[in-house]
């Protein structure tokens, strides 16, 4: 019985721990996605330290990046400039989108 009021009272600390999120919407693909908006051309995406590649496609039009499930370390860089950089929880089938603000 002391056990179970152990669990309880843990289970209910994890679920009261919290990552900045971004807004999120369900999909009905498989592939978690981020969709950036406001970073300037150019501009790079990083998962947990790895470069991904550009969030911009030749025509300047933004690139929905695929990023596995999961809790990711997201940074948008541009140049030398970090202009993004949380971690977020990625649900698989949702596109997530980021807002860089200058």
């Amino acid at each position: 019985m002391v056990a179970l009021a152990l669990l309880a009272s843990i289970g209910a600390c994890a679920s009261q721990m919290s990552y900045p999120q971004a807004q999120s919407t369900q999909g009905s693909t498989a592939a978690t996605t981020l969709n950036v908006i406001g970073a300037p051309l150019g501009s790079m995406l990083k998962v947990n330290g790895n470069l991904v590649g550009p969030i911009f496609d030749r025509k300047g039009r933004p690139v929905l990046v695929p990023i596995p499930p999961g809790t990711q370390r997201v940074e948008i860089v541009s140049g030398d400039r970090v202009l993004y950089n949380q971690t977020i929880i990625a649900v698989q089938g949702n596109s997530i989108a980021i807002r860089v603000t200058p």
